[in-house]
């Protein structure tokens, strides 16, 4: 009796894996809608076993950044729309999780007449609850490069303006510039040129010689 019990336990303690495993598709988990063209595709785990996407979708003249959450089953949690929620009007942009299944965006968008970095918080139910801008809106040209989680449910938020000099700002999780940082940008880790005092990297100068 106590061998097949034993191999009873077994099978069922194997057999629980390949349940969840079957559940995600063949082919893999479709999210995009088909007719429009897809780039900068970034992912990230979301702290629950399952992942945080974001894209950039382009088509009719625009590209958009759209994001969506994929569960450990290789499902779209309840909330999410087919083919990815919709952001905001952008050309770049990223996604890390926020602590409490939810995501943190950054992304650049068009201001009109300049290019800003902005950053948005959707729910782990797929709405979006504030929009930031990450530094003051200036006719300048901005392009993201970076979001890293700040392991408080915020996020880093780096940019480059102007080609020439980059930034950081750090965004809490309710939507605010954490305290002590800049009010309206981030510091400036890159001078530009001709506009001393140069970093320390020697590089820099010799790239501008």
């Amino acid at each position: 009796m106590r061998t097949k019990l034993a191999v009873l336990v077994c099978l069922v303690g194997l057999a629980v894996p390949s349940v969840a495993l079957a559940q995600w598709p063949v082919n893999g988990v479709h999210l995009t809608d088909p007719w429009l063209q897809i780039d900068g595709v970034r992912m990230s785990p979301d702290g629950s076993g399952g992942l945080l996407l974001s894209w950039i979708a382009s088509g009719g003249g625009t590209q958009q950044l759209l994001a969506t959450g994929v569960s450990s089953t290789g499902a779209i949690p309840a909330g999410w729309p087919s083919g990815g929620k919709f952001i905001a009007y952008s050309n770049d942009g990223q996604a890390v999780p926020d602590a409490v299944g939810g995501m943190i965006l950054g992304g650049t968008t068009q201001t009109f007449p300049g290019l800003d970095s902005y950053a948005w918080h959707v729910t782990s139910a797929g709405s979006e609850d504030w929009t930031m801008a990450v530094a003051a809106t200036t006719t300048h040209a901005e392009e993201l490069t970076s979001v890293i989680g700040d392991g408080a449910g915020g996020a880093y938020v780096a940019w480059v303006k102007d080609d020439v000099n980059v930034y950081v700002q750090r965004i809490q999780a309710n939507g605010t510039r954490a305290a002590g940082w800049p009010a309206m940008a981030g510091p400036s880790l890159v001078g530009s040129p001709g506009a001393p005092p140069w970093p320390s990297a020697p590089w820099h100068a010799a790239h501008w010689a």
